[in-house]
């Protein structure tokens, strides 16, 4: 299995317990950092990189599944998107799927426009940290399906502002992108699923 945009490796730690060999891979060290101080993964199966690219680590072959989780695909635009599975489809075993959960169009055109301003704290050792996500109300671009959301972060005293780039891809575009790569897509949309992901599409490519 593959994680990708992986964090603090919490899809892979679950994923472990129920026997599977798991690979994460994300460009932050911090993430890379805490997922081990967590026991979530080790350092040989922690890639760090900058996706769409990644490296499959030298102990493995090729895997089972990709899973692109918690709206992840939002860091990438279309092309990015593309990229980011033919990388999987070079990795994968015949009959390996990549799981992508999107955000559920509706939930943007009706949520987005009026999206609560969330305030998140938690203590990290010493530290006070307070996340702000967004911190104001999004600006959308009026040539694509994107928005910049401004993100406030203190700790302690300091505090750090940046802009959060979202992008956002409906399962038509997925699709799209999967059938011009000759590949076979399905969105579910099971109570299960809606139970597990509300406002989410998941859709799976299979390869």
């Amino acid at each position: 299995m593959v994680e990708l945009f992986s964090g603090q490796g919490m899809h892979g730690l679950e994923l472990r317990k129920m026997g599977f060999d798991c690979v994460a891979v994300d460009s932050s060290l911090d993430m890379k950092r805490s997922a081990i101080d967590a026991g979530n993964y080790d350092d040989n199966s922690y890639i760090i990189g900058t996706l769409p690219f990644f490296q499959v680590p030298q102990n493995f072959s090729n895997f089972d599944a990709f899973f692109l989780l918690r709206y992840s695909c939002g860091y990438l635009n279309i092309l990015e998107f593309n990229e980011l599975i033919l990388q999987c489809k070079s990795a994968a075993n015949k009959g390996a799927s990549l799981f992508i959960e999107s955000h559920s169009m509706d939930t943007i055109y009706q949520g987005f426009q009026n999206l609560s301003i969330v305030t998140r704290t938690t203590s990290l050792g010493n530290d006070d940290v307070s996340c702000s996500w967004p911190s104001e109300q999004p600006v959308f671009d009026p040539y694509s399906h994107t928005a910049n959301l401004k993100v406030s972060i203190r700790v302690n005293n300091d505090i750090i502002n940046y802009i959060s780039r979202e992008n956002f891809h409906s399962f038509e575009l997925i699709q799209f992108l999967a059938i011009k790569n000759g590949l076979k897509i399905t969105h579910h949309s099971s109570p299960d699923y809606s139970k597990a992901f509300p406002g989410s599409i998941i859709s799976q490519i299979f390869f």
